[in-house]
């Protein structure tokens, strides 16, 4: 295997600046701006009683984990060379169940604000009528619930090897992962 240059090896190392800068920029104003979507959901009257916020609000605490995983990960993994998901099993699981999860909780939520959007704008009341916040609570639970069910077998099956690190090696389940899940 042949070694880098040292052009190569300090455009490498420029590069994992750039992604560590940028990847602290993302999970700041990432948090701070859904901190503020919740807050100012919660906090003002008007958006009481509104499925459309409801949603919102779902989301944005959804995509605020989402980004506490993803990024701190990854500045873990590229600025102090600590891999977590190499060391604990446990992290290993939960990331790769966590990471499925809400990545998809988050998209389904979404469709589901849009489809509410569609609903409360019908010009036949009686179609406005089904946009209800209880439904949109039940939706949200169901979608939650689904999804982390959805994230069981990346639990159960996700294991750390020295050689190649927290991955599938259950064939069967590689083969669905890589079929249905990752197939578009």
């Amino acid at each position: 295997m042949s070694s880098l240059s040292p052009i190569q090896e300090t455009i490498l190392s420029i590069f994992q600046e750039i992604i560590i800068y940028l990847s602290f920029i993302i999970l700041i104003f990432g948090l701070i701006g859904n901190f503020l979507n919740i807050f100012i959901f919660i906090n003002h009257k008007i958006f009481h009683k509104n499925q459309c916020i409801f949603y919102l609000i779902i989301e944005s605490i959804v995509d605020s984990a989402q980004l506490l995983i993803t990024f701190t990960s990854r500045i873990g993994i590229i600025a102090f060379k600590y891999d977590p998901t190499q060391t604990s099993l446990a992290w290993c699981k939960i990331r790769s169940m966590i990471a499925q999860a809400c990545t998809l909780i988050s998209m389904t939520t979404v469709c589901f604000a849009v489809i509410d959007q569609y609903l409360s704008t019908h010009y036949d009341p009686r179609v406005r009528k089904k946009s209800t916040l209880a439904l949109a609570q039940i939706l949200s639970c169901i979608n939650i619930s689904i999804w982390l069910l959805h994230g069981i077998p990346f639990v159960l099956y996700f294991e750390i090897q020295p050689s190649l690190g927290c991955t599938s090696y259950n064939y069967r389940f590689y083969f669905i992962i890589n079929f249905f899940i990752f197939q578009y």
